[in-house]
Parts: C-alpha cells; structure tokens; sequence
C-alpha cells in the first residue's frame, strides 16, 4: 500500500489517500485492488475517520482500534459482486460490506509482523470483531463454514460524499 498524502480537515474527519494493487489472501479472498484510472476519484482513495471516535470504548483498545480501522479500509466502496471460497457460489457485497474469515482476517491484520513482534492469535482478533458487532459498529453474517459478511454499520452515513 503506498501512501500519497494525509491532511487533516475543519470538518471533523481525516482522510488518507492510498493506492491499492490486488492482494489475494491463501483463502483465495481478494481483499484489495488498484482501481482503473477511469475510478480513481474521491472514494476510491480514501475514507473518513471522525474525531468523534475518539470518545468511543474501541478507541481505548489498540487491537480493537486497529480492527475497527481495518473494516473501514476493507468496506466496500461500491457494491460488487464476489465468488464465495470454496463454495463458487457468488455473492453481491454492498457499499459498507466486506467478505473475511477468521483466518483471512488475522492474516491483513498481522500477517506481515515478524515473529518477535507480540500479535493476537486469530481466534482474539475474531472475538474483537464479535465485539464490534457487541457494540453495534458492525454485524456480522455468516455465509459458509469459510467465510463472513461483515457490514459496518451506518457506513453511509459516515462515508458520504458530502463534506
């Protein structure tokens, strides 16, 4: 992931504009993308992170934080359509919405740590997503034994176009 810039703005949020290549996980989920120049524009690049969530209980846990930040990033930013693993089933993801597994989750968060680094195991990292859904920042829809819907909640009205 390359980062081009961040700015802070007035209007209460950050925003941090990066670059995608595909990355495909073992699992065969694909979990990122550089989009076509013809769609790189104001949502591709970026997402919006209120000051406000500061004063929420996920910002007092870094881990917690870390994975919250991670499904704001990982969101759809239109609706698209995916194959679910192992299953050749597709399935439509909406805007807001990403498709993960315990496994696959674990392995964006941490997966490029080296081993001295302290990390969660990825049962720990799939209990902080429970509670996310706890604390109603998202729900969580099992498809298959392999993998999840995640949705964040109330994502468009936190990732709207206006300013």
């Amino acid at each position: 992931m390359l980062f081009r810039s961040f700015m802070v703005r007035d209007a209460g949020w950050y925003t941090s504009q990066c670059e995608y290549t595909t990355r495909i996980c073992s699992n065969g989920i694909i979990v990122g993308h550089e989009a076509p120049s013809s769609e790189k524009n104001l949502m591709a690049g970026f997402i919006k992170l209120w000051r406000e969530a500061r004063e929420h209980p996920v910002f007092n846990h870094p881990g917690v934080w870390h994975l919250w930040c991670y499904c704001l990033l990982a969101a759809n930013w239109k609706p698209k359509q995916w194959v679910v693993p192992g299953t050749m089933t597709p399935v439509m993801v909406e805007r807001g919405q990403f498709i993960t597994g315990r496994e696959s989750l674990f392995d964006e968060l941490y997966g490029k740590c080296t081993s001295s680094d302290k990390k969660p195991c990825p049962r720990t990292v799939w209990r902080w997503l429970t509670l996310l859904a706890d604390l109603g920042c998202v729900s969580v829809k099992t498809v298959s034994n392999r993998c999840s819907i995640v949705t964040v909640v109330n994502y468009n009205t936190y990732q709207s176009d206006r300013k």
